[in-house]
C-alpha cells in the first residue's frame, strides 16, 4: 500500500507490534511521498522518541509547526524530545502552555511531571504524576508515581497505590514488578502466583516471576518461567535477557552462546549482550574470554586535572560537592537501577548550567581522550572497534552512597566506555582491608554456575576517575562505617 493512509495504516501496525524499525520505514516513506502532509512527520518524531533520536524527533517537530504552530501533537512531542535531550525548562514551558489552553491529557501531565522533577519541584513533580495516573492508569503512569513515592520515603502512598493497583486486573501484573524491584521478592512470589489464570500465565508476568527466581537462586524455576515468556514472545530482548541469565545460572553456557549469537547480530552494540557473553565464554574457559576482558588494558585510572578556576582539587571538589547538594532532592534509591541504600540526581549534570558543574566536564576532556588513545582502535574488538577518538556524553548523573550504600552488578547497556568520579570518599575507603566502597569488576549480578566472582577491584580516592567498558559488569562493596561517598558518574557512546 503506498497511498498516505495505506503507509500509515502500515506504520501504525508495525508500531502497535514493536517493530519500530519497520514503522519508521512505513513512516518515512510516507514524509517523503506526501511532503505537506502532517500526520507521517508527527508519527515518525514519536517512533524517534522511542528510538531515542532525540535531535531527529526535534527536528522533525519543528518542521510541522512552521507549517501548523498550534499542532498539539507535535508540540507535546517536541517537549518529550528536549526533556530527553536535557531541557527541562523548555519542556515544562511548553506543556504547560498546553495546559493552559485546556490539553489535559494524562500524557501531557506525565511529561511535565518529569521535567518538574528533573527541575527539583518535587510538589508539582507529583501532583501531575498522580493525575496523569487517574487520567490513564496504565504501566507507563503507575511505575514512576511508585517510585516517586519510594524515593520520597512516602511509604503510606506507596502502599495504598500497590494495594489499589492489585485488584486493577492487568496492573496487578505491574504491581508485582514494582514489589520486586522494592526488594520484597516473597510478596512478589506471591502476588504473581495469586493472580487470576489469564493474568499469572501471561508472559510478563512470567518474566516477572523469572526475575524473581533470578534474584532469589533459584536457576531453574528462572529458566522456566523465561522459557514461557520468550515462547509468546521471542522477539522480546527484554525475555530473552532473563532466559539467558537463566542459563548461565545453570552453567549452560552453549546454549546462552547460541541465543547471543543471533542477538549479538540484531544489536551488535548492546553492551549486555557483550556482558552475558563475556559470562559464557569465562564458564566455559574459552581463550575469548581473556580478549573480551582486557582489564589492564581497557580498565584505567586517572587523576582529574584540576578543573580551571581552581588553586588545587581538593576546592574543586568541595566546591563540587556544594554544587551537587541542591540536586539531591529524594531520602532514597530509585526502585529500577543498581543503586542501594544512596541518593541519586534526577537530572543529567552535563545539561546543568553551573559554573562549577561545567568546569568539571571540561576537565574531563583530557582524560577521556587519554584514555581513547591507549586502548586503541582494533576493528576486531567490541570495544575498540567503535572507537573514533572523539566521544559524546549520553549520561551524567551523582550519586551519594549513604551508610550499606553499594550498586548492585550491573552494565550500562545503551553505554560504550562508563564511568566512576570520585568527589568524595569516606575513611573506611581509604585504610584497612575491608574494600568498603571499592569499584569491583567481572561479577554478574546472578548465582552461576560454576561461581564468577568478581576480578578486580579499583580502589578510590576524591579526585580519581576510573574508565572502563560499559558491557563489564561492575558493582560497588557497600559502605559500612555510616559515612557517605560522593562519585559523579556519566557515559559515553562515539560521536
Amino acid at each position: 500500500m503506498t497511498s498516505l493512509e495505506g503507509l500509515m495504516k502500515t506504520g501504525n501496525l508495525a508500531r502497535s507490534r514493536g517493530a519500530l524499525k519497520d514503522a519508521t520505514h512505513a513512516y518515512q516513506e510516507a514524509s517523503e511521498k506526501y511532503p505537506e502532509a502532517i500526520e507521517p512527520k508527527n508519527a515518525l518524531a514519536r517512533v524517534c522518541i522511542d528510538i531515542k533520536q532525540w535531535q531527529i524527533a526535534e527536528n522533525l517537530c519543528r518542521e510541522v509547526l512552521q507549517k501548523q504552530p498550534t499542532n498539539i501533537e507535535a508540540r507535546y512531542t517536541l517537549a518529550s524530545a528536549r526533556l530527553e535531550q536535557g531541557y527541562p525548562e523548555e519542556a515544562e514551558t511548553i506543556l504547560t502552555k498546553l495546559i493552559r489552553e485546556n490539553k489535559t491529557q494524562g500524557a501531557i501531565h506525565f511529561v511535565r511531571g518529569r521535567a518538574n522533577l528533573s527541575l527539583g519541584n518535587l510538589e508539582a513533580g507529583e501532583k501531575d504524576f498522580l493525575l496523569a495516573f487517574n487520567k490513564t492508569p496504565n504501566m507507563m503512569t503507575l511505575k514512576p508515581l511508585a517510585n516517586l513515592f519510594w524515593m520520597t520515603g512516602n511509604t503510606v502512598a506507596f502502599d495504598q497505590l500497590l494495594t489499589f493497583a492489585n485488584s486493577q486486573g492487568g496492573l496487578a501484573i505491574v504491581a508485582a514488578d514494582i514489589l520486586r524491584q522494592s526488594g520484597d521478592l516473597e510478596l512478589a512470589e506471591k502476588r504473581c502466583l495469586a493472580l487470576p489464570s489469564q493474568f499469572r500465565e501471561h508472559p510478563e508476568t512470567q518474566y516477572i516471576l523469572s526475575q524473581i527466581y533470578q534474584n532469589l537462586g533459584n536457576a531453574d524455576a528462572a529458566r522456566q518461567a523465561a522459557e514461557r515468556a520468550v515462547q509468546a514472545n521471542p522477539e522480546r530482548s527484554d525475555m530473552v535477557d532473563a532466559l539467558i541469565c537463566a542459563q548461565l545460572m545453570q552453567g549452560d553456557a552453549e546454549a546462552a552462546l547460541e541465543l547471543l549469537q543471533l542477538w549479538r547480530n540484531k544489536e551488535p552494540e548492546k553492551q549486555s549482550w557483550i556482558a552475558h557473553e563475556v559470562i559464557a565464554l569465562r564458564q566455559l574457559g574459552d581463550s575469548r574470554y581473556q580478549e573480551l576482558v582486557q582489564y589492564d588494558n581497557h580498565v584505567r585510572a586517572y587523576q582529574l586535572p584540576v578543573p580551571d578556576g581552581f588553586e588545587s582539587l581538593e576546592a574543586f571538589n568541595q566546591a563540587f560537592l556544594k554544587a551537587l547538594e541542591k540536586y539531591r532532592i529524594f531520602k532514597t534509591h530509585p526502585l529500577d537501577q543498581s543503586l542501594r541504600h544512596g541518593i541519586q540526581t534526577p537530572r543529567g549534570l552535563y545539561t546543568i548550567p553551573d559554573k562549577v558543574i561545567q568546569s568539571y566536564f571540561k576537565a574531563l576532556e583530557a582524560p577521556i581522550i587519554s584514555f581513547l588513545a591507549e586502548i586503541g582502535s582494533d576493528p576486531t574488538h567490541p570495544l575498540t572497534l567503535r572507537n573514533t577518538g572523539k566521544f559524546e556524553f549520553s549520561g551524567s548523573w551523582s550519586v551519594q552512597l549513604q551508610s550499606g550504600g553499594r550498586h548492585v552488578n550491573h552494565v550500562h547497556s545503551e553505554g560504550w566506555i562508563s564511568s566512576s568520579y570520585y568527589v568524595d570518599v569516606p575513611p573506611e575507603t581509604l585504610e584497612g582491608q575491608s574494600k568498603a566502597g571499592w569499584i569491583k569488576f567481572g561479577e554478574p549480578p546472578f548465582i552461576t554456575r560454576p561461581l564468577c566472582p568478581p576480578e578486580k577491584w579499583v580502589q578510590p580516592k576524591a579526585g580519581l576517575l576510573v574508565l572502563f567498558p560499559s558491557y563489564l559488569w561492575h558493582g560497588t562493596e557497600p559502605i559500612l562505617d555510616g559515612s557517605s561517598r560522593v562519585t559523579a558518574p556519566f557515559d559515553l557512546i562515539p560521536a
